[in-house]
């Protein structure tokens, strides 16, 4: 495509339907179907509209989350796509847990990358929580049990007192920290696409104490995207909501479930046998996000659950120095 040529993108509203299609066939990383949510999300298609990526655009840059949805060579040819058309807007272009196909194909149009953190997923046809591997998690489950902990699916969608009791449980959560009250894409409320979402529950007492809320990724993925616990619920508690969805996943014959997207000092990967430096940039980028979305804590508890497999994600950029302005708007956008 020259340079010349306008990019054209589109904005969500009206399209989501469409886009809900090329998910449930194409997409297979959590916090792609953030583009359905309550934010400002335009996409920006492969020819024939059968591949999309998202994006959001500050005043001096834009910003896409997680690779484009779709085979591998259109998530190439929108990666290229999408830093054509910041370079038309004399913007910034960042594009954040993008996979290593993207990755490997922005080196040939000038993109440099820094790894970020990793995807962890589970063979759901090969799940247990039996043997020694994830012994740790059934030990928590077995005291949370002898205190009288149950778990069940709940559905705030036509329940007022699943609603309350899910809502209750955030609201204290978010209280315990006050850094956890952010609603922003990379962290959304539990109400957003409450009609696709499934929400398992720990109760003790008559009361919630723990909630895992999942997005579909396709018709063949679930992703365990937000976890909240009281702060005095008993140690289990939210394992075993978690485990209840990963076993309710496997009895519907889901394929894969995912953790998400891990941020990762390095501790994740050396664990797995694959170290990799992040250098100062990189770690720059790792204390930003765990200071402002706490997500370092959450990646050491779900790495226990002991995932079957993790891919890298990366953070792709123009090679030149990024200007403070790109810099504030960038922030604005995620936060």
């Amino acid at each position: 495509m020259s340079s010349l040529t306008p990019i054209e993108v589109h904005s969500v509203d009206g399209i989501r339907e469409e886009l809900a299609a090329i998910l449930d066939e194409r997409a297979t990383e959590s916090g792609q179907r953030t583009v359905l949510g309550p934010y400002p999300w335009k996409v920006l298609f492969n020819d024939n509209r059968s591949a999309f990526a998202n994006l959001m655009e500050g005043t001096h840059a834009i910003v896409s989350w997680r690779s484009p949805t779709g085979l591998a060579a259109d998530q190439a040819l929108l990666t290229e796509r999408l830093y054509a058309y910041a370079r038309q807007q004399k913007k910034t272009f960042f594009a954040i847990g993008y996979n290593d196909v993207c990755r490997q194909a922005s080196e040939a149009f000038g993109l440099i990358s820094l790894r970020v953190g990793v995807e962890s997923t589970f063979n759901l046809a090969e799940w247990s929580t039996a043997g020694k591997k994830r012994q740790n998690i059934r030990l928590n489950i077995n005291h949370a049990t002898a205190g009288g902990m149950t778990w069940r699916e709940a559905f705030p969608r036509t329940s007022e007192e699943d609603r309350l009791g899910i809502g209750g449980v955030e609201e204290a959560w978010e209280k315990e920290r006050p850094q956890r009250k952010i609603d922003t894409f990379l962290r959304t409320a539990y109400t957003d696409l409450i009609d696709i979402r499934r929400y398992f529950v720990a109760e003790q007492d008559g009361r919630m104490q723990a909630v895992t809320t999942c997005t579909p990724i396709s018709t063949t993925a679930w992703y365990l995207q937000d976890l909240t616990r009281l702060a005095d619920s008993a140690r289990g508690s939210l394992e075993g909501a978690m485990v209840l969805a990963l076993n309710t996943f496997k009895e519907e014959g889901i394929a894969i479930a995912t953790n998400g997207l891990l941020p990762d000092d390095g501790d994740l990967m050396r664990e797995a046998g694959r170290p990799q430096d992040l250098g100062v940039m990189g770690n720059r980028v790792i204390r930003f996000f765990d200071k402002r979305y706490q997500f370092g804590g959450i990646s050491k508890f779900r790495i226990k659950f002991s995932p079957d497999g993790l891919e890298p994600s990366y953070l792709l950029r123009p090679p030149r120095a990024i200007r403070p302005g790109a810099v504030r708007s960038l922030i604005k956008l995620l936060t």
